[in-house]
């Protein structure tokens, strides 16, 4: 099943949801950013800790969270999201946005703004993970106009 909505605007993400849970949930939330002005309504990081999740997620998932450069947001993730939960983190995907011709599109090194953007992956399972080992990953590509 494929879903793609404002999981804050009510319980229609329950009714939608598999009897046996989703596999695969990737939430891009709109977090709040001093690098950009406000064009959408943010979340605050506390509105993800009630998302209903136990009912959401199969056995056997995996969530791919996408978040700001701010180490905070990160740790936020890390330490209480992913926990709470029930999921061990498995790996950070970094994205590296490029221009059509490949090259980074703002250089690197200069805060707030930074040309690539993360996503923390948990994972849970009902059998106990026997030492997973991290896997990382990263990709470059060419961002829409709105992760410009």
């Amino acid at each position: 099943a494929w879903l793609q909505d404002d999981v804050f605007s009510g319980n229609r993400i329950l009714e939608l949801c598999p009897e046996s849970g989703f596999e695969v949930v990737v939430l891009d939330p709109p977090w709040e950013s001093k690098s950009r002005g406000v064009r959408y309504k943010c979340c605050q990081s506390q509105q993800l800790l009630q998302l209903p999740m136990e009912k959401l997620l199969a056995s056997e998932a995996m969530v791919a969270v996408w978040v700001t450069n701010d180490p905070k947001k990160q740790a936020f993730v890390l330490d209480e999201l992913f926990p709470a939960w029930s999921l061990r983190f498995s790996g950070c995907w970094t994205w590296i946005k490029v221009t059509n011709e490949g090259e980074p599109l703002l250089p690197f090194g200069e805060r707030p703004r930074l040309p690539f953007e993360k996503v923390l992956v948990g994972r849970k399972s009902a059998a106990e993970a026997e030492s997973e080992e991290r896997k990382d990953q990263v990709f470059a590509a060419v961002p829409g106009h709105h992760s410009q």
